[in-house]
């Protein structure tokens, strides 16, 4: 079908909001993930889920207003998510 799940934000490491480079994987279960590596000093970083279709290019972005992630000193945090939900578990 061509389309993949993508996390975009306000840092360089999630396309500033314009470059499509966070695509996610898919896993058993239904569970789309990531791994991202953020810079040193991070202390909160804003974010959206996008539906990118490869063929036609034409984006779906979740509703509503942006995700805020505040960073805590943990090396590995869970997110888990809804689309168009707002929660973290």
């Amino acid at each position: 079908m061509g389309e993949h799940i993508y996390i975009l934000g306000d840092l360089n490491e999630l396309g500033n909001w314009k470059d499509f480079k966070c695509r996610m994987t898919w896993t058993e279960g239904h569970n789309w993930t990531y791994l991202l590596t953020l810079p040193e000093n991070t202390t909160t970083f804003n974010y959206k889920f996008v539906c990118f279709n490869e063929h036609s290019k034409q984006a779906k972005w979740e509703n509503g207003q942006n995700r805020v992630y505040l960073v805590d000193n943990s090396k590995n945090t869970s997110l888990t998510h809804s689309w168009n939900e707002l929660f973290v578990s």
